[in-house]
């Protein structure tokens, strides 16, 4: 199976959030499927050395240059800088051309924009991360744009264990 899984490890080269992404990637290939990251969130980067949003995306690629050579995935990572629309890694035509034929696209807390390809991958998978976050983007009604992204997908998965239940103060909005 060839899988996709988006991220925000380039924009947020930090631990926690370094493998709230990696895991996935790891996991998958380890069960003998082939792996792509896909960071394409739209965003400008950011410079946490400078400590500021940029148009130079130098400080995310040596980031994920790194990261990705360190679990031996370094053709495996495609990242787009959100201020100028340019592809790294392994390039647009390798994202492209997953996101027309994967098998799985798994969107891990809404990190995937993915809003000019040719999206006709097998299954659409929508992790929610992050619950609260989340459901409360969905039900306030400010970003039409951001709900239809998260309602766009085939299935869609919480770590919110209690999402549902009754007494949870979590609201919901159908998709969990």
């Amino acid at each position: 199976m060839r899988v996709i899984i988006t991220g925000l490890v380039g924009q947020y080269p930090f631990g926690g959030v370094i493998w709230d992404y990696l895991q996935y990637l790891l996991g998958f290939r380890s069960l003998g499927h082939q792996v792509l990251y896909l960071e394409d969130s739209g965003a400008w980067p950011y410079d946490p050395e400078a400590g500021t949003i940029t148009s130079d995306c130098s400080f995310a690629l040596q980031s994920l240059e790194k990261i990705f050579h360190d679990f031996d995935l370094d053709h495996a990572w495609v990242y787009r800088n959100g201020a100028d629309g340019k592809f790294y890694g392994a390039g647009e035509t390798v994202a492209r051309e997953w996101l027309r034929h994967g098998d799985l696209l798994v969107n891990v807390s809404s990190a995937g924009w993915l809003r000019d390809y040719d999206l006709r991958v097998g299954h659409k998978m929508f992790i929610d991360g992050d619950p609260m976050f989340c459901q409360i983007g969905l039900l306030d009604g400010s970003n039409p744009l951001y709900a239809g992204r998260l309602r766009n997908h085939d299935s869609h998965f919480t770590f919110g264990l209690s999402v549902g239940q009754p007494g949870c103060p979590v609201p919901l909005d159908g998709i969990t």
